[in-house]
């Protein structure tokens, strides 16, 4: 027992030769050779790791210059050089639709929800058309869209929902008329037409006879009743006439359209 306190120089050997167990269980790894001493070993070790870190460098440069390349194609596919207008109005089963293409081919219009998508191209300048057969009371997205190498684009949009009562209806439905000039020296006529989306303005009608005179009709209230043109009465009308009827329609943008145009002798 008493041989583990001996003295370390009884063994013939340096006392410094004996580590503690913290110094024998420590590994630094191979220590860099001190300059001098090694015979130009440092100077190569030196030149190896530089030659690494210049590699380093070179790929990591390399692969930041095709990440750039690969961010700039992504930007050039994903966007579409298209530019329009959309207007939109929905009716009870339909919607109306306007599309003003200032820039971009191949686009298309379309309408579409949860439920349905319906599409139709596009030319440049001015396109207009109807969806119809829709259902009433209902949510719709009318959009301007191409195609990308990502996918679809939407150029333009605008919701529209579909009325839920039936829609107001304009007809003209014509016009009858009788020549009552022997009996009460006038003009008789009725006008048979539904107004439901206020088209129709500035009623205007008149009989002409073959020598150019002309007697005008002042309308009563209510257009629907019938009205008369003077034309033997206070006005002396001759030999045949012509009676023209005529209005304002909104729905051909407001201009003044003839709606009947007959002849009768007086």
């Amino acid at each position: 027992m008493n041989g583990f306190n001996r003295d370390p120089s009884e063994y013939g050997r340096d006392s410094g030769e004996f580590k503690s167990a913290r110094e024998q269980s420590f590994f630094a790894g191979n220590p860099a050779p001190a300059e001098g001493n090694d015979g130009g070993t440092s100077e190569k070790a030196r030149a190896r790791r530089e030659r690494r870190r210049q590699a380093t460098l070179t790929s990591l440069a390399g692969f930041l210059v095709a990440a750039t390349v690969a961010v700039a194609g992504t930007a050039a596919f994903a966007s579409l050089p298209a530019a329009a207008e959309i207007t939109a109005q929905a009716m009870h089963t339909s919607v109306v639709y306007r599309v003003e293409v200032t820039e971009g081919e191949d686009l298309d219009v379309v309408l579409y929800n949860d439920f349905v998508r319906f599409s139709r191209p596009l030319a440049a300048g001015t396109n207009s058309g109807v969806f119809e057969d829709l259902l009433s009371d209902a949510e719709y997205t009318v959009a301007v869209v191409g195609e990308t190498a990502f996918g679809e684009k939407t150029v333009a949009s605008a919701k529209v929902r579909t009325t839920e009562a039936p829609d107001p209806v304009t007809e003209w439905r014509g016009v009858d008329y009788e020549c009552l000039c022997g009996y009460d020296g006038y003009f008789h006529f009725r006008m048979d037409y539904t107004d439901g989306r206020g088209e129709y303005s500035g009623f205007e009608a008149s009989v002409t006879d073959e020598s150019g005179r002309v007697s005008y009709c002042v309308f009563g209230a209510d257009l629907h009743a019938e009205q008369r043109i003077d034309v033997a009465d206070n006005v002396q009308l001759y030999g045949q006439g012509t009676f023209r009827l005529s209005c304002l329609d909104a729905g051909r943008g407001g201009e003044r359209v003839v709606l009947c145009e007959v002849t009768f002798d007086i």
